[in-house]
């Protein structure tokens, strides 16, 4: 048990050995971070992830309107998986942080968090039914 961190989004395809999630089992993630930012020399990130976080800003402000407002969660997120991800890599970047762990895809696809009953189907075996979504539903 403990906290999830995701770094794909779902629906995103990824790579083999792409990192997924992370599980934080103390709940600490945030004072983790802190720490580890108190022990690098100099700037914590290179220029090329300040720009990667501008990037993000830029993004968000450019398209932001009243009626957009519940886009505020994803841009909060993409910006916390960002700074976590830069640190992480200063570290090594399986390990992370002390007791957070890192899960990969073991191979490519499309990541999915939810079940939808469909996990088995496959290109020989799916239905017009299964094309359509006829009788689909989210388990």
């Amino acid at each position: 048990s403990g906290y999830l961190t995701y770094f794909a989004k779902e629906d995103t395809k990824v790579g083999a050995k792409s990192l997924v999630y992370a599980l934080d089992t103390t709940g600490n993630i945030y004072n983790n971070i802190k720490d580890q930012s108190n022990k690098i020399e100099g700037d914590l990130f290179s220029q090329e992830k300040k720009e990667s976080l501008l990037s993000i800003m830029d993004e968000y402000s450019y398209g932001y309107s009243d009626e957009t407002f519940y886009t505020v969660n994803d841009f909060k997120e993409s910006i916390n998986l960002k700074i976590i991800e830069s640190i992480a890599d200063e570290d090594g970047g399986a390990k992370f942080f002390k007791g957070m762990s890192a899960y990969y895809a073991f191979q490519p696809g499309i990541v999915l968090y939810e079940q939808d009953g469909l996990e088995e189907v496959t290109i020989n075996t799916f239905t017009y039914d299964d094309v359509y979504g006829i009788n689909y539903s989210k388990c």
